[in-house]
């Protein structure tokens, strides 16, 4: 009886073990032919985290094959050496992909992969047809008007650009909240939330879009990465206090935002490369001479990497406040607390170090400034 005990109890042990044994590692695998391809090299992109992290291999007859461990679920694309303008992308799943395509047309190529791989080429094209090539052409015709031999240009020139141009952003977004809709199960849907949706202000969309994922897509990689996302922007939501940071001005001294006490202070975010910041800066001179008096201050955060030209940016747009860096760009300590993710991003603290507004630009900054600092009676 007791030998017959023990033979069971070895068994369920052995079950036991084999049931806890972990599951292989999800992996990639992408293969494929590009005729008229001889002896040249292809590469493969695939995203991790963050990042992008390439291979690639010289094929003799224009066949080819990646493998290797996948991370988690993203985007990957095949391009060629020889011409750095053509590439395949595709989405990247564990199951294996296979591709067929001409040299002169690589993007052109069949994909055979996942199902997630059929439905984001599917959006891709819907976008290219509907804004990407409608954008081209009014850059173009905008681009042949400014070019023609005339002393003068309608007025209305560049409200008609823009106008057209804010057009098929929309377009975009509406392309893109029917696609998540239609599909809570893909994981491509968290995918191009996280991709169009994670810069200010169309932040302020992730909650809903969240909410009609299912469970198993929240818990994707993407899905956490959204749920992070939003937990990270509550934690600089109108009415919380601004997250601290001491930093060097141009002649090295510390600055430290708590040491700018009792005013309305603006923390914007810049640097010297960005055009839009540099387009902004004029208005923000502006706000500046005529707030400062009032109790306005301004601190200006930069993500240059080069000293120099961070200094003569803020010479050249006449910029007269408090200016700190760390030189680091994006790689800068103080990004995260406050969930920097494109610049130019300012935030408008009170007296006590609150945020009160988020990213104030044009008018609306003198509009804000005004109800604050100078109330009508």
């Amino acid at each position: 009886m007791k030998n017959s005990l023990t033979l069971v109890g070895l068994l369920l042990l052995s079950i036991s073990a084999a049931s806890a044994q972990k599951a292989p590692a999800p992996a990639y695998t992408v293969k494929g032919e590009i005729k008229g391809l001889k002896n040249e090299k292809i590469y493969f992109n695939h995203t991790k985290g963050e990042e992008s992290v390439r291979d690639s291999v010289i094929s003799a007859d224009g066949t080819f094959s990646f493998k290797g461990p996948l991370d988690h679920e993203g985007t990957a694309s095949i391009s060629l050496a020889s011409d750095r303008n053509q590439f395949l992308p595709f989405f990247l799943t564990p199951k294996p992909v296979t591709i067929k395509a001409v040299k002169d047309s690589l993007g052109q190529a069949l994909v055979d992969g996942s199902e997630e791989t059929r439905l984001w080429r599917q959006h891709r094209r819907e976008l290219e047809t509907e804004v990407f090539t409608k954008l081209n052409a009014i850059d173009k015709k905008y681009a042949a008007m400014k070019a023609k031999p005339t002393d003068k240009l309608p007025d209305s020139l560049a409200k008609q650009q823009s106008a057209a141009i804010r057009y098929q952003f929309s377009r975009a977004d509406s392309l893109t909240r029917v696609f998540i809709r239609a599909h809570p199960n893909s994981v491509v849907s968290p995918f191009l939330a996280m991709s169009y949706y994670s810069v200010e202000p169309e932040t302020d969309k992730l909650p809903a879009i969240y909410a009609q994922l299912s469970p198993a897509v929240k818990n994707s990689y993407y899905g956490q990465q959204m749920q992070q996302l939003m937990t990270d922007l509550e934690k600089v939501g109108i009415g919380r206090p601004a997250p601290a940071f001491t930093l060097a001005d141009t002649t090295g001294k510390a600055v430290s935002l708590s040491s700018i006490k009792g005013k309305y202070v603006l923390v914007d975010f810049w640097a010297s490369w960005c055009g839009p910041c540099r387009k902004e800066n004029p208005n923000v001179v502006s706000a500046y001479q005529k707030f400062h008096d009032k109790g306005f201050e301004i601190i200006g955060v930069s993500l240059d990497t080069k000293k120099n030209l961070w200094e003569k940016a803020i010479q050249a747009d006449n910029l007269s406040w408090y200016h700190v860096s760390d030189l680091k760009g994006w790689k800068s300590d103080v990004l995260s607390p406050y969930v920097i993710k494109a610049v130019p991003t300012s935030y408008l603290l009170d007296q006590n170090g609150k945020i009160v507004a988020k990213n104030l630009r044009g008018e609306q900054l003198h509009k804000k400034l005004a109800e604050l600092l100078d109330p009508k009676p």
